[in-house]
């Protein structure tokens, strides 16, 4: 990595996470949901016991994309999964889709480099508990099985990022709901909510690996570094499940950039 991918890159446009009951239950059925208690608590604590909501209904399908825009093309990553919280488990594959223009020094920051073989690979798989992470990518014929912390050295990536703390998959905008202090709430269509928030600039780095951090933000953040808050929107079903979140991160390009234009 021979350059801040914010150089290269104009901007991450954004995330957009979605989630869906992986089994539904006599809850689901018509004429069975009732509006949850938790809309009657206030605003500012409502994401926050939604997402403590989300996990005790015991699973969720996941998907989330990641949007990286240059003038010349767009680099997006999917990510689809099964998230088995009573089990603190889960799956997922992710993929990236890279415009043909897109800055190939950004191309190989964002997938990495191996001996011999140029970028890494695209897409993969992998597999997460307490104790065990195992990762298949694409090009290869067999899984890599990681067990206990596995911690970054200076330059390089960590598996551990695949873990998250929220939910058994790290990397998606779960991680960051907790601390959400929405001011207010707006009812939905079929009595679920909509919710404005947003949440420092520093928690915006844990939906990336240790070494794409870096790119972004060069110096150390913490909770209380300067930069503009990230903002964020949340949706709730009317049970109190968390269905859909999306957050603009131009932020983040602009806290580690330099003023170039992109590649």
């Amino acid at each position: 990595m021979t350059r801040p991918l914010s150089r290269t890159v104009g901007a991450v446009v954004g995330a957009v996470l979605l989630l869906g009951a992986c089994a539904p239950g006599a809850a689901d059925a018509p004429g069975a949901a009732r509006p949850t208690p938790l809309f009657s608590e206030p605003a500012s604590r409502q994401v926050g016991l939604a997402l403590r909501h989300t996990r005790e209904t015991g699973g969720a399908d996941l998907r989330q994309t990641v949007t990286f825009t240059s003038e010349k093309g767009d680099a997006v990553q999917t990510l689809t999964g099964r998230l088995d919280f009573a089990g603190s488990r889960g799956e997922a594959a992710h993929t990236w889709r890279i415009a043909p223009g897109f800055s190939e020094e950004a191309r190989r920051t964002i997938l990495g480099t191996l001996p011999g073989r140029g970028t890494g690979d695209d897409s993969g798989r992998y597999a997460v508990d307490t104790r065990t992470i195992h990762y298949r990518a694409a090009s290869a014929g067999y899984w890599l099985r990681y067990e206990g912390d596995v911690e970054p050295f200076p330059g390089t990536d960590s598996i551990g990022h695949l873990r998250g703390t929220e939910s058994p998959i790290g990397g998606t905008l779960l991680e960051v709901l907790g601390g959400v202090r929405p001011a207010e709430a707006r009812e939905l269509a079929g009595g679920g909510r909509s919710y404005r928030a947003d949440f420092p600039l520093a928690e915006a780095l844990e939906l990336f690996p240790y070494d794409l951090r870096q790119e972004f933000v060069p110096a150390p953040l913490n909770a209380g570094a300067p930069g503009a808050p990230v903002p964020v929107d949340v949706e709730v079903d009317r049970e109190g499940r968390i269905t859909r979140a999306s957050a603009d991160l131009t932020s983040l390009r602009t806290r580690g950039g330099t003023g170039r234009s992109p590649g």
